[in-house]
């Protein structure tokens, strides 16, 4: 079954929780967490825009999240 945006988004959000990202302030790539998730990119950034939108990551360009 294909996740959607919204799953994802509460995927990270759970990680990012129980600190399975090794409790830094950046997250993976989202290249590393499309190959972590089996999803596409475009997923992943869907996903964190939706985080960013609740306010809980902040997305700077080229630096990480």
């Amino acid at each position: 079954m294909r996740m959607t945006r919204r799953e994802v988004a509460i995927l990270i959000y759970k990680h990012i929780k129980e600190e399975r990202f090794g409790g830094g302030n950046k997250l993976p790539s989202e290249r590393e967490l499309a190959d972590m998730f089996g999803i596409t990119r475009t997923l992943v950034r869907e996903a964190l825009a939706i985080l960013e939108a609740f306010g809980v990551i902040e997305i700077r360009d080229r630096q990480g999240r």
